[in-house]
């Protein structure tokens, strides 16, 4: 985690969500890092193997997005209501080993 001292609750709030997020698609673990650079996230997730389930994934883009939304993947749709309610934008790039968000 690489940021300044003081960061602003609102956006603490999305990177955890979005950790959780990236949890669901690195079942078999990996490493995940944070980087906050004048007020820009950058969020990685590096795995051997992904385990990425792209119809969840569209509703980080699409928050209407006609997805079953079950328990244990609650956390797609918070993150992208969170993220429109500050006005952010979220970009998403995902691959076979690595999975970056920005916001």
């Amino acid at each position: 985690w690489t940021s300044q001292p003081d960061l602003l609750r609102s956006e603490v709030k999305i990177a955890f969500l979005l950790l959780q997020c990236l949890e669901s698609a690195m079942a078999y673990g990996g490493k995940v890092a944070f980087v906050v650079t004048d007020g820009r996230w950058r969020i990685t997730g590096k795995a051997n193997k992904l385990k990425i389930d792209t119809a969840i994934w569209e509703v980080l883009a699409n928050p209407k997005a006609a997805t079953e939304i079950t328990a244990a993947l609650v956390q797609f749709p918070l993150v992208a209501e969170a993220i429109l309610a500050r006005g952010f934008r979220l970009r998403t790039t995902l691959n076979e080993s690595e999975i970056q968000l920005e916001f």
